[in-house]
């Protein structure tokens, strides 16, 4: 899109707006723009693309690490955890069937695995209240399991 988009933010709720445009390169490859932010969105040569940016199932899996990784360092300010360092991995599976086949579904991230590593003095009783604040909270994790993901978690601390 080459129009500026205007939205409206109502003040009276909680919302905040987010918006993103994206303009097709060529094959496969899709500039993305959010806010002053530019992505390149692609797929690996071996699935037909230039390999000119991360694919769109990699960016999911890096908005959920991001978010999460807000997510600890809200709530544990919020609970007065001290956090030295946040480490996480994610990795996923897609069901890609491969190209020509019909399916009804689609294809579909069928799993996902993240792994949380915490550098932190607090006692795992309150390393446990973290991670189900942030359980709750994690709005891409939520998005995935609503989606009907299976997401398998481990989190791991390590003293500061």
């Amino acid at each position: 899109m080459t129009a500026t988009l205007t939205h409206l933010h109502d003040e009276t709720s909680r919302r905040r707006p987010v918006a993103v445009d994206g303009v097709w390169q060529g094959g496969l490859h899709t500039r993305v723009t959010a806010r002053r932010f530019a992505l390149q969105i692609d797929e690996p040569t071996t699935a037909g693309g230039q390999d000119n940016g991360a694919d769109p199932v990699e960016h999911l899996l890096a908005a959920l690490t991001g978010g999460v990784t807000v997510d600890i360092h809200t709530v544990a300010r919020e609970l007065g955890i001290r956090i030295g360092a946040v480490d996480i991995h994610a990795d996923g599976a897609v069901d890609v069937r491969g190209p020509g086949v019909a399916t009804d579904a689609g294809s579909r991230l069928e799993r996902v695995s993240l792994h949380v590593l915490l550098t932190t003095p607090a006692p795992a009783a309150t390393v446990k209240e973290l991670r189900a604040a942030v359980g709750a909270r994690s709005l891409v994790l939520n998005l995935l399991r609503d989606a009907g993901v299976r997401v398998a978690e481990t989190w791991e601390a390590v003293p500061a």
